[in-house]
């Protein structure tokens, strides 16, 4: 992605980048043209980035990186599996998501499931880019019933439940010192006869 495909509210895609290799003018689809909308929040930190990046010419790269080999020294695109690595995995393995279940595939189809709580069905079909919204309703769409949200959310809040009054207890530790005891000691007779009188034997 160029700068040049950033329009303040919008990315027009002009190029492709795979393997760290830019493809200028070369797209999968027709499709794959279309705008790509940016939510309000993350403009800022885009305008932030420009701020702090060397070259914003129109026709330099917006996250790059250097070459090595036969490229080092050049400016080229991040490749998508390092991006995954260095950015990406971190926060899976925070979270305990294990790396596998960790792809851009993933994530795409992961946007298309929970859109359906935020937009509609012509709205996901354009955030996602697809020629026939029957792709992105059979595929990325994949509806999810509202008993079945209800219940997966209440069990989802027991265990957190359970777990926060764990965490409580762990923070408000429990004294476990002994009372001094008031009571005198007593004298207790044993079969032969003898007298324990605090801890010591004593003949009768």
């Amino acid at each position: 992605m160029t700068w040049k495909s950033y329009a303040g509210d919008k990315l027009i895609p002009l190029n492709t980048a795979f393997e760290g290799q830019l493809y200028e003018g070369r797209l999968k689809t027709r499709e794959s043209r279309n705008a790509i909308p940016i939510p309000e929040d993350v403009i800022p930190i885009i305008e932030a980035w420009r701020s702090v990046s060397k070259n914003t010419s129109p026709d330099a790269l917006m996250f790059s990186t250097f070459g090595r080999g036969t490229r080092k020294g050049k400016v080229v695109p991040r490749q998508g599996r390092n991006f995954l690595k260095w950015r990406i995995h971190p926060i899976a393995d925070k979270l305990g998501i294990p790396r596998k279940l960790v792809t851009f595939q993933v994530m795409r189809r992961t946007l298309g499931t929970d859109m359906q709580g935020h937009g509609t069905m012509k709205d996901a079909q354009q955030i996602l880019r697809h020629a026939s919204i029957r792709i992105t309703a059979e595929i990325y769409m994949q509806e999810i019933q509202a008993s079945v949200r209800s219940a997966i959310n209440s069990r989802t809040r027991e265990i957190f439940s359970q777990r926060t009054k764990e965490l409580s207890q762990l923070k408000t530790p429990v004294s476990h010192q002994r009372k001094p005891n008031s009571l005198k000691p007593r004298n207790t007779t044993v079969p032969n006869g003898s007298k324990f009188v605090c801890g010591v034997f004593a003949n009768g």
